[in-house]
Order: C-alpha cells, then sequence, then structure tokens
C-alpha cells in the first residue's frame, strides 16, 4: 500500500572514528511510518541534482516493520554519490555507517547503517576529489536499523508557576509575568530591594521621602545616595558655587599680584574643594605660561607680569559636583621712578642782594610737574646770619627767594615729591659785600679833518674798588653822518681804552664806551666833529682866499709859524714872511683878491 509523502530523511556517511566525514545524500520517502511492506524514494546529491527516482525501497521479511531489516537496493547501472573530506578507499571500508536524519527537524531516526556490497567487488570512479561515484555493473545493498525517536524534554523549572522559566525569570521566587525591572539591574522589580539602583533601599526611600524608581530625585545631577553621603537634601536641587575674585586690579612689571578667590561660596553651604585658576589671555609680548601662576588650585594665586598690558585670569570653584566660574583683569603697568629735584645753579651775590632760588628744572619721571611738591629749607648758614627756613618767602614753591644777611655761604636743600618718591638736591648760595661800580670817560669831544685818522681815549675810566674783575672796554657808534657807511666793525681795538677810526664823510659822529668791572657796567660818550680839509691861504677858514687872509698873513711876517700845520706859513719854511703873503695872492678865489 502506498503511504503519503511527508518524511524527509537524509543519510549521512560517518566514519568508523565516530566523526562526520561527508555530506548529506537526501532520500524522499513516501510514507509517515516505515509500516508499509515497500516505498519509494528519490535520491539527490547536495546540491539538490536528481540523480535517481523512485528507486524502490523494500523489507526483507516478516510484515509490519522490524527497525533490523530496512533495505535498500541500488542495482547495476544506477549512480550513487557520496560526499566527502577523505579518501575514496576510506569510503569503501566494510565497517562504514550510515544515519537517517529528518530533513525538518534535523533529528537522526535510524543510525548503524551497514554499507556492503551483494555480488562481489564494486567498479568505482573518482569524479572528484573527496567524492566516490558508484556506477554498478553490480548491485549495492544498504542496510539501515531504525532508532526509536528520543523522548520529548522535561519542562524547565519554574518554582513561581508564573509561566516563566526560572533560567529566565528576573524573580524566580516572586511570580512576575510582566518581567518588570525599573533601574535595568536584571532584578525585576518585585523582588529589587532597589527599584532604581542608587544605592539607597526602598525602604530606606521611603524614610527619607525620596522617591524609590528614581535615583535623582531632585533631578540635580546627583544620586539621591550621594546627596545622602554628602549631607546634602536629596529633595532638593544642588546649587553650583559662585566664584569670586577679589583683584588688586593693577600691578607694576616686575611686581608679584595676588588675587583671591577665597571669598567665593556655596548657596548650599556646601565646602568647596577645588579651585582651578587659569591665565585666559595675556599682551602679544609676554612669554607668561600657565605654569607660571604660582598656586593654581589654591584659593590665592600669585601672578607676576612680565610686560605691561592687561592679563585675564579666571577662577573656577566646584563642590565636587557643580561649578562656577569668574574672570578678573590683571593690568600691569611700567612703573614710575622717584621724581628728580634741581635746585638750579648755585650763586654768588652780594649781602642784602634778593636770591631767586630756581626749582623749576625738577621733574617727575615721565617728565610732567603735576603731582610735584616742593619744600625749600636750609641746610648751613654763616655764624653771624639771623636767618632760618621761615625766612624763605614761597618755601613750599618751585620759584622761592630770601635776603642774605651776612657774607659767607647758605646751603639749601630743595625736596620735591610726588605719589611715587621724593628726591633732594642742593644748593650754595655764596655772599660777598656790595659792588662799587666803574667810572667811564670816554674823553673829550673833538674836531678832526676828514681823511685824519680819529683816535678815542677812554684811560680816565676807573674803578673804585678795584674789582671783582678788571676793567673791560667795549667802543661802538652811536650815530654817524649821513652818507657814512661806518659800522663797529670799522673801529680799530674796539675792546681797548685807547681805539680809533677813520671816518668816511664830513660831519658829527658820536661813539660810546662801555666800562665793566665784571659785575656792574657803565658807559659814556664822545663828539668828534670831523670838516673839509681848509683851501690852501685860507687862513680865516670862510672857504675863500682874498684880502681878509693876506692881511692876516702881513700882520704876523717875521714870525715863526705855530707848528708844521700852521696855514700862514705857506712855504713851510717855519717863518711867516711877505713871501708867505705873494703865495696867498697867488691862490686868490676872487677877483683881484676882494673880500666878498
Amino acid at each position: 500500500m502506498r503511504l503519503p509523502r511527508i518524511l524527509c530523511v537524509g543519510i549521512v556517511l560517518l566514519l568508523a572514528a565516530g566523526g562526520p566525514a561527508g555530506a548529506q545524500e537526501h532520500f524522499l520517502f513516501t510514507g509517515a511510518t516505515l509500516e508499509s511492506p515497500s516505498f519509494y524514494g528519490t535520491v539527490r546529491t547536495p546540491a539538490g541534482q536528481l540523480w535517481h527516482s523512485e528507486r524502490q525501497l523494500q523489507r526483507l521479511a516478516g510484515r509490519g516493520v522490524s527497525p533490523q531489516d530496512t533495505v535498500l537496493y541500488l542495482f547495476a547501472g544506477d549512480r550513487f554519490e557520496i560526499h566527502s573530506d577523505t579518501s575514496p578507499s576510506e569510503l569503501l571500508a566494510s565497517d562504514a555507517n550510515l544515519s537517517v536524519f529528518d530533513r525538518d527537524t534535523d533529528v537522526r531516526l535510524y543510525s548503524e547503517a551497514t554499507l556492503d556490497y551483494l555480488d562481489g567487488p564494486s567498479q568505482q570512479a573518482i569524479d572528484a576529489p573527496g567524492a566516490l561515484v558508484y556506477v554498478g555493473p553490480r548491485n549495492l545493498k544498504v542496510s539501515i536499523a531504525a532508532v526509536p525517536p528520543p523522548p520529548p524534554p522535561p519542562p524547565p523549572p519554574d518554582q513561581d508557576n508564573d509561566t516563566i522559566p526560572d533560567a529566565s525569570d528576573n524573580c524566580p521566587t516572586v511570580p512576575n509575568t510582566g518581567q518588570e525591572d525599573n533601574d535595568g539591574d536584571g532584578v525585576g522589580d518585585a523582588c529589587d530591594p532597589d527599584d532604581d539602583n542608587d544605592g539607597l533601599s526602598d525602604a530606606e526611600e521611603s524614610v527619607i521621602g525620596t522617591d524609590p524608581f528614581n535615583p535623582d530625585t531632585d533631578g540635580d545631577g546627583l544620586t539621591d545616595l550621594q546627596e545622602v553621603q554628602s549631607n546634602r537634601d536629596p529633595l532638593t536641587p544642588n546649587r553650583s558655587p559662585v566664584a569670586v575674585i577679589a583683584s588688586p586690579g593693577s600691578v607694576a612689571v616686575g611686581d608679584t599680584a595676588e588675587l583671591d578667590g577665597s571669598g567665593s561660596f556655596d548657596p548650599d553651604n556646601d565646602p568647596i574643594p577645588d579651585y582651578a585658576w587659569h591665565l585666559l589671555s595675556k599682551p602679544p609680548e609676554s612669554t607668561l605660561l600657565q605654569s607660571d601662576l604660582v598656586g593654581a588650585n589654591q584659593p590665592l594665586v600669585k601672578l607676576t607680569p612680565d610686560v605691561a598690558g592687561d592679563f585675564e585670569l579666571s577662577l573656577t570653584v566646584s563642590d565636587g559636583h557643580l561649578s562656577g566660574a569668574a574672570t578678573s583683569m590683571l593690568s600691569a603697568f611700567t612703573p614710575l621712578a622717584p621724581p628728580h629735584a634741581d635746585a638750579g645753579p648755585d650763586q654768588t651775590v652780594h649781602v642784602l642782594d634778593l636770591v631767586v632760588l630756581d626749582g623749576t628744572g625738577s621733574r617727575e619721571d615721565d617728565g610732567t610737574t603735576d603731582d610735584l611738591g616742593y619744600l625749600w629749607q636750609f641746610l648751613s648758614l654763616p655764624p653771624a646770619s639771623g636767618l632760618t627756613s621761615a625766612s624763605i618767602t614761597d618755601a613750599t614753591a618751585p620759584l622761592a627767594s630770601f635776603v642774605p644777611d651776612v657774607v659767607g655761604e647758605y646751603t639749601l636743600q630743595l625736596r620735591v615729591t610726588d605719589p611715587v618718591g621724593q628726591d633732594e638736591d642742593i644748593v650754595v648760595i655764596t655772599t660777598e659785600l656790595a659792588n662799587v661800580g666803574p667810572n667811564a670817560d670816554a674823553g673829550v669831544d673833538q674836531t678832526a679833518v676828514l681823511g685824519d685818522t680819529v683816535h678815542l681815549d677812554a684811560t680816565a675810566s676807573n674803578d673804585p674798588d678795584g674789582g671783582p674783575l678788571p676793567l673791560a672796554f667795549r667802543w661802538s657808534l652811536v650815530s654817524i653822518p649821513a652818507g657814512s657807511l661806518l659800522t663797529d666793525a670799522e673801529i680799530l681795538d674796539p675792546t681797548s681804552p685807547t681805539a680809533s677810526f677813520i671816518p668816511d664823510v664830513a660831519g658829527m659822529y658820536v661813539l660810546r664806551v662801555d666800562v665793566t668791572d665784571g659785575e656792574k657796567e657803565v658807559f659814556d660818550q664822545v663828539l668828534v666833529e670831523v670838516t673839509t680839509p681848509p683851501l690852501p691861504g685860507d687862513i680865516d677858514r670862510d672857504g675863500d682866499v682874498d684880502l681878509d687872509d693876506i692881511s692876516l698873513i702881513i700882520a704876523a711876517r717875521n714870525r715863526a709859524a705855530q707848528g708844521a700845520d700852521d696855514p700862514r706859513d705857506l712855504d713851510g719854511d717855519g717863518t711867516i714872511t711877505v713871501l708867505d703873503a705873494r703865495r696867498a695872492v697867488l691862490l686868490c678865489t676872487r677877483p683881484r683878491c676882494v673880500t666878498r
């Protein structure tokens, strides 16, 4: 009787050594069981290629099926291929075993099958490595011993009878079909003593008032356990600490500035264990680094600027969980030096003269005087002096004064101050008796003839007290006649008491001599009248030679001439005679020498 085709089994070659050595051959049997006296199958390769179909499987004897006598016959000319990783000779061993498997469940149904030959040695051909192809002409018998199917496995343990096996039940002793696990720790909520896995048991959280299903009840980033351990209120969110920086604001280059963050605080009164200072920015010329901050992890940090400019620092404070930050700018400046005091030059004056003290040359380091303070005072006085520092007029001004009362040296100090510091300078005033000025005398007024050299004489000048220096002279022109081109440069020896000059035109010349004793200076002037030379024979100097001039010569005849320049001695023989009168007649400028 033919059965429905519902079973699929596979024949797999197993080596006697007990390990799988080849590939499966699939046989499709017709029939749900092997109780039929015969049924048919189809032989296929592992790749699914059809080799032979409708091959009859017959039992050897008896009615019904005995697990030991099911036989597969392959007849001459049939092809039956068995694949294996081993050599073909091993596959032909008489003790090789076969097993039959259910194709759908991979459950082994039959095993201990034997492979032998019906009538003598076989012929074989090798188509590929590891493949044995049986071709015939002899018949091949495959004996299959059936194995009963294994009994079904017992059900897995389930202590709490919640249909969840203990092996996969997150609460094996407490029924919890939904397997809820709020904290994802693998322990179900039904049996988990700490549902939010925050380290506090549900019972403890019930007492505290926190949510047993929320590890951070107040949502501040700290677990309930962390807040309980740090004495915080787990129901009140943790607040960030506040960084506060106390800074000097400015510091001189090279000096050390201290920035103080100890005023930082935590609104929750939590301790602040962590301080972190950072150098955020600096002038481009600065070479300072983060490592140059002294105490960068302390409340108080120190910084020594290397150049002028702005240095920005930040402070971050933390309570171990939250942090707060602040920044501060530190301005570095080039330090100013103390001011410079200048009391002016030493002086020599006369007793009772007003002495002016000049401190206007004093300066601050930046060259200004805006913040300078002044103080003049005596350091020493002549023994006989009755002066004190109170005798100085305007003693707190840059220009002060006093009047010395006796001969001697007066030593004064000028002290100048500004916000940076102070400086002092000393000036010495030497006094002596008053000088009597010299007397200047330019000599008597003169008359000269054009072309003659005019000699100036100031030797009558004098100095009553002979000092303090020898007299010095300086001649100069005060006025000259029209048409004259003379200048002071034409005066010969102008620094001598006896100078001279040569007039260039007739007229009035006024000259001045300045006389000084080195301290006082006086002057005097002299008038020089320059006339044109007289005509020969013009005795009366009226510009004509006439009878009047002849009469003057005759009146002095036979007398000795009055010097070589006597105009009456026309022949220059030293005696005025009639011959001189005759010469005058020859020189007459009027017709017949008639007087005008």
